[in-house]
């Protein structure tokens, strides 16, 4: 899973919380990084969620692979909220 935040103060936060995310949407990994760094970016192919103005999540699907996703939001502060 790909969080990708508008600002790396957002950024920062939420990966103080990559482990929880982990656990909770049963992920491989999870990769936070702001839309101004040039590495990190998610693959294409990814399935786009907006979480918040300032904060989308990226998922890579897998073809023959049905999952289903609780919706669990993690709010660490009045602008990163995550819902997986």
């Amino acid at each position: 899973m790909y969080v990708r935040c508008a600002d790396d103060a957002s950024a920062g936060v939420l990966r103080n919380y990559t482990d929880l995310l982990q656990t909770l949407c049963s992920a491989s990994g999870v990769h936070v990084t702001s839309a101004a760094a040039l590495e990190g970016a998610p693959p294409e192919g990814c399935a786009i969620s907006t979480v918040s103005a300032r904060c989308e999540v990226h998922m890579m699907l897998k073809v023959g692979c049905v999952c289903v996703w609780a919706c669990v939001c993690v709010c660490v502060c009045e602008d990163a909220c995550v819902c997986v």
